[in-house]
């Protein structure tokens, strides 16, 4: 083994303690909440195969989530297996693991999950009609645990518009716009889309108070139309608020003045997640609660 009990133990609980704090509990930003094979060992005591199984079995676990495959680490079966050579290889994983904390294999390691869809097919925006729908809804986790290990694992709350069914220039251009959007998907650090502007927020910027974490505007003379999307949290609860804002007048035939035309046809707000599932590392699902529809 390592020359010296002491600098074996030291060496060990350094590895050790990278791997609790990426796949264990973790604390802040760290931390998948999975419950863990190996310890930390005594400074009294020798680093045994026991020891550097389980620190295996936690690495293989942590890994693969991160990258898909099962890192190549030496088995300890006895005593004498626990060389200097054993321990820089387990070591150099125990880093990759902490450096990759942040980072999912969502290919084999996560589920995509749909949660909540909400439907307005009652025109609006135009004279005489609201001129802003909202989606609202809560995510509510377990514990406070247990919303940083979702965002930790790589879970994302998704959103995704859509408008169909309608006629005319206003519904083509938000039709467009939505479509142009994408899925949104707010993660532990920041929000992003196919187009919009981002303000960088993710799960752990949020405060009490709503935010803005992106939005994307129309075109031309309906550029004041926009969909913008806020959250805030308390604990253990995500509240959400998909806006569809039809500022836009419009344009007028003929030389007229605009005409605020109405927004036609089905609007749909859907929400979905991704999650981290599977024998290496899984969450459990937060639940999702529609508080106010878009109808």
């Amino acid at each position: 083994m390592a020359v010296g009990e002491i600098i074996t133990v030291t060496r060990y609980n350094q590895m050790q303690a990278k791997v609790a704090l990426v796949y264990g509990n973790g604390s802040g930003t760290y931390g998948y909440g999975q419950t863990l094979n190996s310890s930390a060992v005594s400074t009294s005591d020798t680093v045994n195969a026991f020891h550097m199984t389980n620190l295996k079995t936690d690495m293989i676990n942590a890994r693969v989530h991160q990258t898909g495959a099962s890192p190549t680490l030496s088995n300890v079966i006895s005593q004498e297996d626990i060389t200097d050579a054993v321990y820089v290889q387990y070591e150099s994983a125990s880093t990759s693991i902490l450096n990759d904390a942040a980072v999912i294999f969502a290919t084999t390691q996560a589920s995509t999950e749909p949660k909540l869809t909400s439907d307005r097919s009652t025109s609006w925006g135009g004279t005489s009609e609201v001129q802003s729908v909202e989606h609202h809804f809560t995510v509510t986790f377990n514990s406070e645990d247990h919303r940083r290990h979702f965002f930790n694992s790589g879970g994302e709350i998704r959103l995704a518009a859509s408008l169909t069914g309608g006629t005319g220039s206003k519904y083509t251009e938000w039709n467009g716009m939505l479509s142009a959007l994408g899925t949104i998907k707010i993660t532990s650090n920041n929000t992003t889309a196919d187009s919009g502007t981002s303000s960088g927020l993710g799960n752990f910027d949020l405060t009490t108070s709503y935010q803005t974490l992106l939005i994307k505007t129309g075109s031309g003379v309906y550029v004041d139309n926009d969909y913008t999307l806020k959250a805030k949290a308390n604990g253990s609860v995500i509240t959400i608020k998909a806006e569809f804002n039809d500022d836009a007048a419009g344009s007028g035939a003929g030389g007229h003045g605009p005409i605020d035309e109405s927004v036609t046809g089905t609007l749909t707000s859907s929400v979905s997640q991704l999650r981290a599932t599977g024998s290496y590392v899984e969450v459990a699902t937060p639940i999702y609660v529609t508080t106010t529809t878009l109808a």
